[in-house]
């Protein structure tokens, strides 16, 4: 590896730990963890079995964040949790992620196994999918649908549990737990604002729960709002040259047309940056991104004027709940929860390149014959040809209002039986989820229309045109699920060295639905925005039986096994998951647990039902590749300089705005896994606890699509001559243009007919299919140290996730290709959390560190140094003063030295760093203050 020296974990961990040991010492926390509130004598049960116990620590490794743990590590949101924790090597998808299809949800890739193969659950319950999926293709679980006001705790199972909960359980388990018995009333505020500007949150709740001997009725109202946070807002990122890699867009008005000998001319709109400019020309040449020759000039466009590093959102919610005990030892619970999710986003003006024109008459009457092909300044000597490219500025900026409606109930009764031996639970319950997308929007083939009748683009769209050319583009997309499910769990009459043997018993049915429906322009592809498409339904029973076998005292195996059984039109049939778990105490200090296991995961609804997705995309293209010479290059070529400040680096060219449909696949299996794990549990001392967890995680006949950026550069690596330009295209018999490329990805890529993907006609597809393997393995260490010291009671806890492992490959003709090597992940995360009671007071002191990672366009098997992006190092400090019947209030501080996400750099384009991994924070420094009040 070229990349880490392992020397540098021991000293990040040792400067991390002095770090917050100082702090400590220094400032006036209260040391909460699950185990303590928890009565020593109450079986409970835990997430990843469904057999009560006592002991908190079982055979499959489980995270605790408790609603305090959140309140004082900084986290306002379940995301926030998500994006924190160690194991979350995957990183995530959230509301910063605004160019893509779900700009109003996020979601989570729980050890880098992908996004929708880790399981959300409510209460131990499934949640809808959100019914648009990630690119276009991959159903989730929205996490920011989720009312934080009503959390208990979350509890993270880092572990496979398709054995226990069926299909998606393939990395771990988010089970959220929710406050149950309020007393009284209570309220909490939180205001919070960025050191820079934007961003500012306000969060106010309400809980109020009221009871008798028999029943316990309880109200949570949760209200949530956040601010922009603006391109504009961080210097960094406040321009499309705010760094000297970065490029204005050619989205201002210029006209490019071929002459009489055959050369191309750029012909820029002649108010261009001055003035009388009111296109949003910069007046700057951008020859950095050339379209057909290094010689063009371009009209440039500042796109990050209009650009959000976060999109505001506003979040309500209202849930009821009640407890009903009967006479006959049957208790009924039931919820209900409503909610509305809000989020506004805004991007640049479409740009708009397209309108071939040829003649040999004035072709725009209404510009002063500038572009007259007769004219005698014409250089085209009559036989100007070519097209327009300019940002839509008289339109304004690209803007969508995602409304997302939500319900859910559950009605559940449950009781014992058996002469109190044996518990059993019924229940039914329903979520639904309704998404509307109301977009500005334009009429491609009308626009067009009015440029080829004579429309001058170098000047301003009369608003007679832009009327007759818009309309609303409004999408509606709903998923639901129902269920109803029955278990049984308690002891059977049968004991063995170590006691009674456990059981659980868990069957229950299933039936989801979901439709994503734009309106009937955008689905014809007459928008300018990309769209995904599709709907469809399908029932799922599933049946588990789990056996808890104490063969000694110190000795106990679990066994469970689960069979699931989809009805749809699709491939998916049945599968049976297994589960094997060893727990050895050997002493009343330690346990030795080993788990193996097999999970499933069913096909994405979105990637079976689906219609074809249009979308857009920023990739380099490798046929377009130069070096500072201007001369064609190979850049896989491992004998080119990897410095980027090479006057020979090789680089491709970027290319906006590309083409890209992607298709569903009725004929896809479910993807099949194995994980296994060993572990310890030690208490080293009293208040001191080791935690060690070893991970192995494969899956295989993954379902994927491609990516437009791999089918190209996969391509590319199969031509002729990748050092000849006169190799890499040809034509088909319809006179496309076609990479001359061997790869079958090759008939995936359509090129315009000057060998570009920058015009309309060109395209990049690609259809989901089972063919990739994926397999990570690693370790998890935990240290929770909890002491008195002469100022109060302390609690140390280290976490630290190393990922030894990463392997990938495309499909069984291609290479497994070892990740870690190309820093795709991070190789280590680890937080510390550093707090202390002291009185009233409690202080925490959290630091994040996140491990260096690949550049997002690093080429070739390896990656360069010089590729890398940065660790980056965050610490969040919280103070909290228990003023009694007064309440509590606390102060904040997240990013305490304010660092900026560190630079990708092989990011040549806003915002120059990896935004879409969800590792980084662009609010950099936040405060905010809470006050909680009960009564």
């Amino acid at each position: 590896m070229n990349k880490i020296s392992y020397k540098k974990l021991p000293a990040a961990v040792k400067n991390a730990l002095m770090l917050g040991l100082g702090i400590s010492v220094a400032l006036p926390a209260t040391v909460t963890a699950a185990e303590d509130e928890q009565d020593s004598s109450e079986r409970i049960v835990i997430t990843g079995s469904r057999i009560k116990r006592v002991d908190v620590e079982g055979p499959s490794p489980i995270v605790t964040i408790t609603k305090e743990d959140m309140d004082r590590q900084g986290y306002a949101t379940v995301q926030d949790v998500i994006d924190g924790l160690s194991q979350n090597t995957g990183g995530s998808v959230d509301q910063s992620f605004t160019f893509g299809f779900t700009p109003a949800a996020s979601s989570v890739n729980l050890r880098g196994m992908g996004f929708g193969r880790t399981l959300t659950l409510i209460d131990g319950r499934r949640l809808p999918i959100y019914p648009t999926g990630i690119s276009g293709t991959t159903n989730f679980v929205n996490l920011s649908s989720i009312p934080t006001a009503m959390i208990e705790r979350i509890e993270i199972l880092t572990d496979g549990a398709s054995a226990i909960y069926g299909s998606d359980a393939v990395a771990g388990v988010i089970n959220v737990i929710t406050r149950k018995d309020i007393e009284g009333v209570s309220t909490e505020m939180r205001f919070g604002g960025t050191k820079d500007g934007g961003a500012s949150s306000q969060r106010v709740n309400i809980l109020a729960g009221i009871s008798n001997s028999t029943t316990q009725v309880d109200f949570i109202v949760d209200y949530f709002k956040q601010g922009a946070l603006w391109a504009r807002d961080r210097e960094y990122a406040g321009a499309d040259n705010a760094n000297p890699r970065g490029n204005f867009s050619i989205g201002g008005s210029t006209f490019l047309g071929l002459d009489a000998n055959g050369a191309w001319q750029t012909i820029q709109d002649p108010n261009c940056g001055t003035a009388n400019d009111s296109l949003g020309g910069q007046g700057v040449p951008d020859q950095n991104i050339p379209i057909v020759s290094a010689n063009d000039t371009w009209c440039a466009f500042n796109r990050t004027a209009y650009r959000q590093l976060i999109a505001p959102q506003q979040n309500k919610s209202v849930t009821a709940r009640l407890r009903h005990d009967f006479d006959n030892d049957v208790t009924l619970n039931a919820r209900f929860g409503k909610a509305t999710n809000s989020v506004n986003t805004q991007l640049e003006p479409n740009f708009y390149g397209g309108g071939a024109f040829t003649g040999t008459g004035t072709l725009v009457p209404n510009n002063g014959a500038f572009l007259d092909v007769n004219a005698p300044n014409n250089p085209s000597n009559g036989t100007l040809s070519g097209w327009f490219v300019r940002r839509l500025v008289e339109y304004g900026p690209r803007t969508s209002d995602i409304d997302d409606n939500s319900v859910n109930g559950l009605i559940e009764f449950e009781g014992i039986a058996f002469n109190g031996n044996i518990d059993w639970e019924f229940a039914y319950y329903y979520a639904k989820s309704e998404i509307t997308n109301k977009r500005p929007n334009i009429i491609l083939s009308a626009l067009n229309a009015e440029v080829e009748n004579g429309l001058d683009l170098f000047q301003r769209i009369p608003q007679s045109v832009i009327d007759a050319t818009s309309f609303d583009s409004i999408r509606y997309s709903t998923s639901s699920n129902s269920g109803v499910d029955f278990s049984l769990s308690g002891e059977i009459p049968f004991e063995l060295g170590g006691g009674a043997v456990g059981f659980a018993m868990h069957a229950e049915h299933i039936s989801e639905q979901y439709e994503d429906q734009p309106d009937p322009l955008t689905i014809a592809g007459q928008g300018f925005d990309g769209a995904s498409a599709g709907g469809g339904e399908r029932e799922h029973s599933g049946l588990g039986l789990e056996m808890r076998l104490p063969f000694t005292d110190q000795f106990i195996a679990t066994l469970a096994a689960r069979w699931d059984n989809y009805d749809d039109d699709s491939s998916t049939g049945s599968a049976v998951s297994p589960r094997l778990s060893l727990e050895y105490r050997p002493t009343d200090f330690l346990l030795v647990r080993a788990g193996w296991g097999e999970s499933f995961r069913a096909p994405d609804m979105q990637r079976l039902f689906g219609a074809t997705t249009r979308g857009f995309i920023t990739l380099t293209d490798p046929f377009r590749a130069t070096n500072g010479s201007g001369n064609s290059c190979n850049p896989f070529d491992p004998s080119n300089p990897t410095d980027p400040n090479d006057p020979n680096y090789c680089t491709p060219l970027t290319v906006q705005s590309v083409n890209t449909l992607t298709g569903s696949n009725i004929n896809l299996e479910e993807e099949e896994g194995e994980n296994w794990g060993i572990g310890i549990v030690w208490e080293a001392t009293e208040g001191l606890t080791v935690t060690a967890d070893w991970f192995n995680i494969s899956l295989e006949n993954i379902i994927s699509t491609p990516t437009s950026q791999f089918i190209l550069n996969q391509c590319y690596l199969t031509v002729p001559d990748p050092n000849d330009p006169s190799t890499f295209y040809t034509t088909d018999s319809q006179g496309n243009s076609r990479p001359n490329g061997t790869h079958p990805l090759c008939s995936n890529i359509t090129f315009d007919s000057n060998n570009s993907l920058q015009g309309n006609a060109a395209s990049i597809s690609a259809v989901a299919s089972n063919l990739s393997l994926r397999e990570t393995k690693g370790l998890d260490l935990s240290l929770d140290y909890k002491y008195s010291t002469g100022i109060g009671e302390m609690g140390t806890k280290l976490n630290v996730t190393y990922v030894d492992k990463m392997v990938t490959q495309f499909d069984e003709t291609s290479a497994k290709v070892e990740n870690m090597s190309l820093g795709a992940l991070p190789e280590y995360r680890m937080n510390l959390i550093q707090q202390l009671n002291s009185g009233d007071w409690n202080t925490t002191v959290r630091i994040t560190y996140i491990d260096e990672v690949a550049g997002a366009f690093c080429a070739g098997s390896s990656c360069a140094d010089s590729e890398f992006i940065d660790s980056y190092t965050t610490v969040n400090v919280n103070v909290g003063y228990d003023m009694g019947d007064m309440g509590r209030i606390s102060f904040g501080v997240n990013n305490l030295f304010n660092e900026e996400p560190p630079e990708d750099p092989t990011q040549n384009n806003w915002p120059w760093f990896l935004n879409a991994g969800g590792y980084y924070d662009a609010r950099d420094m936040s405060g905010y203050v809470q006050y909680n009040l009960s009564f």
